[in-house]
């Protein structure tokens, strides 16, 4: 019994770790395959994989990781190949989501386990997508990993409620510079394309340890 049961576990695993991949990442690269040729008849567009801290630490093994560092460097190659058709793709961090499965997950655990940090709603990256994509300098921001709640200080986007969604980059990381064969330069250097800023104290949290999904 306790082999089978053993079995069953590393199955579920296994089950896991191939949606993570050949669902989730793969799901990423088809969505802009059939996308590239309508944003690019636009001569305007932006593509947008989901991030998570993850992909620069430890979060829900290897597969978790694998996934998000795919993400990101999908999105960083995309943009390198879209920029003369003034295609944008970035890749966008995600905090702790406040969804059906996460409270119910929440609701499950000791009240004294349960994380006092306040989720953000999906709402909160659409609403900072649309932002993103209304800038004129919306290329200058193509092919970099961003944390959600840092450009959407930057962007002066809020919640649906009001709040400000908080960035972990102290206590998880955050997302490196471009290498130069991916950076920015055609136009960027000459029209003044800044970095958004880092996490400031009113948008930084310490590290929280939760196993909700993202």
């Amino acid at each position: 019994m306790t082999r089978t049961a053993n079995a069953r576990r590393r199955g579920g695993r296994d089950r896991c770790t191939h949606r993570l991949i050949s669902v989730g990442l793969r799901s990423h690269y088809v969505a802009a395959y059939y996308a590239a040729p309508l944003l690019i008849g636009n001569n305007r567009g932006i593509i947008v994989n989901t991030g998570h801290y993850g992909a620069v630490s430890y979060y829900q093994g290897p597969a978790y990781g694998a996934q998000k560092a795919g993400a990101d460097k999908m999105a960083a190659d995309m943009a390198k190949e879209l920029r003369p058709h003034n295609v944008a793709a970035v890749s966008i961090w995600m905090g702790g989501l406040d969804t059906e499965r996460a409270r119910a997950h929440l609701e499950s655990l000791p009240a004294d386990k349960r994380p006092d940090v306040k989720r953000e709603s999906p709402q909160f990256t659409g609403r900072v997508i649309a932002a993103l994509y209304g800038r004129d300098n919306l290329m200058c921001f193509s092919g970099r990993s961003l944390i959600g709640a840092e450009l959407g200080a930057h962007l002066g986007v809020t919640d649906v409620d009001g709040s400000t969604p908080i960035s972990h980059r102290y206590s998880m990381g955050g997302p490196p510079e471009p290498h130069h064969t991916l950076r920015y330069r055609s136009r960027g250097d000459r029209i003044g394309c800044t970095r958004y800023p880092s996490a400031s104290p009113r948008t930084a949290h310490p590290p929280v340890k939760s196993k909700t999904d993202h």
